[in-house]
């Protein structure tokens, strides 16, 4: 499985806290791995 991620979701996540950056990169993979078409979440 490859990510794909833009060079300004990178940009805009270096200038958020340690804490934020987590959040938005847990949140990043959730949402990479959930089919919502299909109702499948891990």
């Amino acid at each position: 499985m490859s990510f794909r991620i833009a060079d300004t979701f990178t940009g805009s996540l270096a200038k958020l806290t340690g804490d934020e950056q987590k959040s938005g990169q847990t949140t990043v993979v959730y949402l990479q791995l959930c089919d919502l078409r299909n109702n499948i979440v891990p």
